[in-house]
C-alpha cells in the first residue's frame, strides 16, 4: 500500500510472468481478502499480475504502464476485481494510450472502470491533477 513501483525485472518459475512486474499476486490455494490499493506502478510490461484461484482486489492505483503495456493482467481462474484505479490516461484501459486489462479466459472474471472527472484543464482523481 502507498508504494512507487518501476523498474523490476520479471519474476521465473512457478509464478513467472510475461515481462517486468511491478507486483505478482501468485498461489495455488484461494487466499481471501488480497487488497492492492494506493501504488504507483510505472516501467513495468505488466503493473500487476494475479494468478490465484482466490479474488484479488484492485483499487485506488496509478497503473502507468503505458499503451503498450498491461495495468493489470489476470493469469489465474479467480477473479480480479479492478475498480477505481487510474490507467494513465482518462479513456481507461483498453483505449490507446491506457494500460489495458488482459484475462486470460475472456471471461467476465475481471472488472473494472474508469475512475477520473474532468475538471476545468485537468483530469483530477484522489485530488491529482493529470494535465489535458
Amino acid at each position: 500500500m502507498n508504494n512507487r513501483i518501476s523498474g523490476n525485472g520479471a519474476d521465473t518459475d512457478d509464478a513467472a510472468t510475461p515481462g517486468p512486474t511491478g507486483i505478482n499476486v501468485f498461489g495455488l490455494v484461494s487466499i481471501t481478502g488480497t487488497l492492492i490499493t494506493g501504488n504507483v506502478i510505472e516501467d513495468e510490461a505488466d503493473d500487476i499480475v494475479a494468478n490465484t484461484p482466490g479474488q484479488v482486489n484492485v483499487h485506488l492505483n496509478d497503473l502507468l504502464g503505458g499503451d503498450n503495456d498491461v495495468g493489470v493482467d489476470n493469469k489465474g481462474p479467480g477473479k480480479v476485481d479492478a475498480t477505481e484505479n487510474w490507467w494513465g490516461c482518462p479513456q481507461g484501459p483498453a483505449e490507446d494510450p491506457c494500460s489495458y486489462v488482459k484475462d486470460f479466459d475472456q471471461s467476465q472474471s475481471m472488472r473494472f472502470e474508469v475512475d477520473y472527472v474532468l475538471e476545468g484543464d485537468c483530469f483530477l482523481r484522489r485530488n491529482h491533477c493529470r494535465s489535458l
